[in-house]
């Protein structure tokens, strides 16, 4: 399978950086944009790792290099809360969020809290273990 990835060199002079929106894009990836105040949309030439899945109508950062554009990062859309991130609260304890589902994944288990409300714990021994009270409550619980 030949990879897309393209190797981007360094340039001497510093990339322009602008606002465009997204006219074109394949399984989550932006195949061309339009710069704000330009008259034809250009060919993406890359991605930031962390960059979300993008259709057409996103509004997006992208910046200008000497091989074409590299996408920088998806702006929120009116209304929208942002998707993930995390933060540390008053007390010291980490806070993480996320409208998409969180995971968190070793080798051999894993921990998963699905956006539907799910949580899923899978490894190959699983140990819960309480001071005081321990209580398992749910409208059914299956044994076995």
């Amino acid at each position: 399978m030949k990879s897309a990835i393209r190797q981007i060199k360094p340039q001497a002079d510093a990339a322009t950086v602008t606002l465009a929106t997204v006219t074109a894009a394949h399984e989550g990836e932006a195949t061309a944009v339009q710069p704000h105040g330009t008259e034809a949309p250009l060919p993406v030439a890359a991605h930031a790792s962390h960059v979300p899945p993008l259709e057409p109508g996103d509004q997006v950062i992208v910046a200008s290099t000497a091989e074409g554009l590299v996408m920088i990062s998806r702006l929120r859309r009116p209304g929208e809360r942002p998707s993930q991130g995390f933060s540390v609260n008053e007390d010291g304890s980490l806070s993480v969020a996320s409208d998409r589902g969180i995971t968190i994944r070793t080798a051999r288990a894993a921990i998963e809290l699905r956006a539907d409300g799910r949580l899923c714990v899978d490894g190959r021994e699983i140990y819960a273990v309480a001071d005081g009270l321990h209580r398992l409550q749910g409208a059914t619980i299956e044994l076995n």
